[in-house]
């Protein structure tokens, strides 16, 4: 879930438990909220929400912030790194690249 500070997860597990459909709740023995547990995980993520990628300083670069979309965004900000670290032509225009280097902070 995204919703930020939630303390009672019964709640959360009820509603997903009505989503099931009947023929699976009738197949579980008394399925009750209490039957799952539950985690707290933290996704690194910036004030923006947007992730960060490029040249820091000399010889320092940067690719973070990717939150729950790491495993989609990585591949392309990894190649649009890698590419800019080599002198190459980078996947992204300058408009998409400007929305991730990281001196978008420095001005903030």
């Amino acid at each position: 879930t995204f919703t930020k500070q939630q303390q009672d997860v019964r709640t959360g597990h009820e509603h997903n438990l009505g989503l099931l459909p009947e023929t699976w709740q009738s197949w579980m023995a008394s399925p009750s909220p209490e039957a799952f547990g539950s985690r707290v995980r933290r996704r690194a993520s910036l004030p923006d929400r947007r992730p960060v990628a490029g040249k820091l300083a000399e010889g320092i670069w940067v690719l973070g912030g990717l939150g729950a979309r790491g495993f989609t965004l990585a591949p392309l900000l990894g190649e649009t790194l890698a590419a800019e670290m080599l002198g190459h032509a980078a996947p992204m225009d300058r408009a998409q690249r400007a929305g991730i280097l990281p001196d978008r902070y420095k001005d903030r």
